[in-house]
């Protein structure tokens, strides 16, 4: 299954044909059912420029969304280099998504995904040459699904859908290229089934089937069965209560794997096994008027939780761990009033995680590689009716984290900023103008890297890196 950006162009093209032709006759129509365009051009990062382009039509029974982005930017200069030099990357993303509702009783969804990059590396610690190394990485996937409505109280679903990634790594004057490709399969099925207004059940499952190839030979394989099943429960006007519990696999990502497999032979790679949990889940709504108010709480118990360690003389690393996690998640919006002024919208949000595993290598307990503890957000914005302007002010907080991999440890310290928007709306157009990160936004990060699993604790050297993160965006967008 390899996808282009041209066919992905072609298929928007027939999707949207039918219902222009039918409109074509009447721009009043098209007003009518709405189409809607936007583009965006943004600095995420310092060393990063990026562009967007959605649209979006309802035309009858008929909605699609296209979307096309480019991203392209400098690799941050690594501290504690003889010769510090960055590298460079680009990044092009396409996508299509249609819904068709012909009748009352049935809904089709399709869609389809393709994303390209390309990375020049002046030097990857994870590779014995120092020499350029590029990286070209390729993801496609699509999927459908169909919705029916025999009666009233019921909704089925039932989908299908595909995906692959291939990523092919190459050091400067080197004949061979390394090759990463996953595939996968997925078939799911959701049934919802509502008794009465004040209460929704749904049951489904997904199974997955991945393979892993590397180097052109299948170095693994594994399958995935989730099953869930919910409830949601409306006691009285404005609240919302939601109950689920399901299992959850997650596939290891291309770096971790790239990590492992630089140190082993592709017939060495026999336990190659997805992160799965068992996971419960509540969460409540409610609304008053103009205050809105959201609470969540996740647990979760790991059934089988792997950091990537080298297999074969070393078999005794290439293990499973158990463990726990847990996250609160909630969030408030509601109107301030302040005298002699248009009204201001507070709204608050966070994340507070805690975790339990243990380290698969070391044999230590804590906390899962990668997660942050916490998370913060707090906007005040206005809405000056009068000349169509609205702006804010949004502070956030992010709280440190530790990643693992075979041989690193990469440490990222707490960071907060304080920005800004600005959004005018003349007409239909709407102009809109977000400044991250005005004040703070800063970040260290220090990356150790070891002479073999980090286990043997035999360091090979320490680099550090100091980034702060200034983000513009500019966005313009026209309803036709």
């Amino acid at each position: 299954m390899r996808f282009s950006f041209a066919v992905l162009a072609f298929a928007s093209c027939c999707a949207l044909a039918p219902a222009l032709a039918r409109a074509a006759d009447s721009v009043d129509l098209l007003q009518a059912n709405g189409v809607d365009l936007s583009v965006k051009t943004t600095t995420p990062g310092a060393q990063t420029v990026a562009s967007q382009t959605d649209l979006t039509t309802q035309i009858s029974a008929l909605q699609t969304h296209i979307e096309l982005g480019l991203q392209t930017g400098q690799t941050p200069v690594t501290a504690g280099v003889v010769t510090p030099v960055g590298g460079w990357w680009n990044t092009g993303t396409a996508s299509l998504s249609a819904t068709w509702t012909p009748t009352t009783l049935a809904k089709v969804e399709v869609g389809a995904q393709n994303s390209l990059r390309f990375e020049a590396d002046p030097g990857d610690p994870l590779f014995a040459d120092a020499g350029e190394r590029t990286l070209q990485s390729r993801q496609t996937a699509a999927h459908g699904s169909i919705t029916l409505t025999p009666a009233s109280p019921l909704n089925l679903t039932v989908g299908a859908g595909a995906s692959e990634a291939v990523q092919d790594s190459q050091a400067a004057g080197a004949a061979s290229v390394d090759r990463l490709e996953t595939q996968a399969q997925q078939l799911f099925t959701q049934l919802e089934w509502k008794p009465a207004s004040l209460i929704a059940l749904d049951a489904g499952g997904k199974v997955e089937s991945t393979g892993v190839y590397w180097a052109g030979a299948r170095a693994g394989s594994f399958a995935a069965l989730d099953p869930s099943i919910g409830a949601t429960l409306k006691p009285w006007t404005g609240a919302a209560w939601r109950f689920t519990l399901a299992r959850a696999a997650t596939p290891l990502s291309t770096d971790q794997f790239i990590g492992y497999a630089s140190a082993v032979t592709p017939t060495e790679l026999v336990n190659l096994q997805p992160n799965r949990e068992w996971r419960y889940e509540a969460a409540l709504e409610q609304k008053a008027g103009a205050i809105d108010l959201t609470a969540s709480f996740t647990q979760a118990r790991l059934a089988t939780y792997a950091y990537l360690a080298p297999y074969g003389s070393t078999a005794g690393r290439v293990d499973m761990g158990v463990g726990d996690r847990s996250e609160v998640q909630a969030g408030l919006a509601a109107p301030l009033p302040v005298f002699g002024l248009a009204p201001f919208t507070l709204a608050a949000s966070g994340a507070w995680r805690e975790s339990q595993a243990q380290d698969p290598l070391t044999g230590q307990t804590g906390r899962l590689s990668g997660e942050s503890p916490y998370d913060a957000s707090l906007s005040l914005s206005q809405a000056v009716g009068v000349l169509g302007m609205r702006w804010g002010m949004t502070a956030h907080a992010t709280g440190p984290a530790r990643s693992y991999l075979t041989s690193q440890v990469t440490t990222l310290s707490a960071t907060a900023g304080l920005g800004g928007f600005l959004e005018y709306r003349p007409g239909p157009v709407t102009l809109q103008l977000q400044l991250d990160n005005l004040v703070g936004g800063d970040r260290a990060q220090q990356d150790v890297y070891y002479a073999g699993p980090r286990d043997l604790s035999v360091i090979d050297r320490t680099d550090a890196l100091h980034t702060t993160d200034r983000t513009i965006r500019l966005s313009i967008s026209r309803a036709l």
